[in-house]
């Protein structure tokens, strides 16, 4: 018996220490809880969020903190609670040790967005660290935002367009939107459905007959851009082909919207998108949303496009083509585009090799395009 009773007041001796340390961190963690709760940071946000930013480059935010609350703000910094991967860390200036009531603090954020896609964050929030850097908080939820990642553009160059213009119905109007004229050509008589502004009013009073004034019809060059989405992404170098394709596509829609092509259709894969961009009728942005999400397919190349995009063609004056190869499929592809008296430009996303495009094939204009060594894998989320 003395034995036992001697063994358990060792053992009792030996846990009191242990039993003292775990209490101890037990009401450090709970001081931390309750003080943090109660300090917790009552602030107005003040800034500017972007939208959209372009894969790769890095975007700066600045905010404004300002303390409404009664007591001061320790340890305080701005966090987002979710930020998808691809969109990389949000990355802040530092924490302020105290900002008073009233008092107002700056922050700046950054972060370098990896992937193209449509992503939603959660944020920012002011949340404090105070006491003891253990526990990280703030009062509500973060407002949840858009942020729409768009590829980077690519230095084509100088881009030898070749242009076959097209009557197109209303161009009148949409000269004028660029301060181009109608060309007068001459006078007719009047006719029942003229419009009573083309009336020559001087020309009326010499002839003492209503007549009209007549004026050439516009023909605008139309264009439509078909990027190749199939084809692999497993390996470095099929991924970087593949984002480095679609840089091209919008590199090519954003030379065209500068100049005097308008861009009726935009196809992508198996999907066709109708358009009217150039001459400044729509954003360019339009098709970088499309741009943003598009994803690489593992369908038989252009088996359900090339109907849909024949039914174009008449009403097109040069098809662009990015292509991440050269073989049978995209070979007809250019051969139909050519029967339909349309002008061919491919950009081949690859490396050289001896069997690329030519005026045999129906490609008009050909330009070959080096992958870029550092790709970016599309992705939504």
């Amino acid at each position: 018996m003395l034995l036992i009773t001697l063994a358990a007041a060792t053992a009792l001796s030996l846990l009191f220490p242990v039993f003292g340390i775990v209490a101890c961190l037990i009401a450090v963690h709970g001081v931390a809880l309750a003080v943090g709760w109660a300090l917790a940071p009552r602030v107005e946000l003040i800034g500017h969020w972007v939208r959209r930013a372009v894969v790769g480059r890095e975007v700066v935010l600045h905010y404004r903190v300002r303390n409404v609350g009664r007591v001061p703000v320790y340890d305080a910094d701005l966090v987002f609670e979710a930020c998808p991967g691809a969109v990389g860390p949000v990355v802040s200036s530092g924490p302020v040790r105290r900002i008073a009531p009233g008092q107002t603090a700056e922050y700046t954020l950054t972060f370098t967005p990896q992937r193209r896609g449509s992503y939603t964050l959660s944020g920012p929030v002011c949340a404090s660290t105070f006491p003891f850097n253990l526990y990280r908080q703030h009062r509500g939820d973060g407002e949840r935002r858009s942020l729409l990642v768009v590829p980077d553009l690519v230095d084509l160059g100088r881009l030898d367009i070749p242009i076959r213009r097209r009557y197109h119905r209303g161009g009148q109007l949409l000269a004028g939107r660029i301060g181009e004229s109608p060309e007068y050509v001459g006078n007719r008589p009047f006719r029942p459905g003229d419009p009573p502004r083309r009336i020559d009013s001087r020309a009326w009073a010499r002839l003492s007959a209503p007549v009209v004034k007549e004026y050439q019809e516009e023909y605008f060059g139309h264009a439509a851009l078909v990027l190749d989405t199939f084809g692999p992404t497993q390996t470095p170098a099929q991924a970087a082909a593949w984002e480095t394709a679609v840089s091209v596509t919008a590199s090519i829609a954003h030379e065209l919207d500068r100049g005097d092509m308008l861009i009726n259709v935009l196809a992508a894969g198996n999907d066709l998108y109708d358009l009217l961009l150039g001459r400044h009728i729509t954003q360019f942005e339009k098709i970088l949303e499309v741009l943003a999400c598009v994803e690489p397919c593992r369908d038989a190349p252009f088996e359900g496009l090339l109907p849909r995009l024949a039914d174009q063609l008449p009403n097109t004056s040069t098809v662009f083509l990015v292509l991440l190869a050269w073989d049978e499929p995209r070979r007809a592809l250019a051969r139909r585009i050519a029967e339909a008296s349309c002008r061919c430009a491919v950009f081949l996303v690859g490396e050289p090799s001896s069997d690329e495009p030519d005026r045999a094939s129906g490609v008009d204009v050909f330009r070959l395009v080096r992958p870029r060594p550092t790709p970016a894998r599309g992705g939504a989320a």
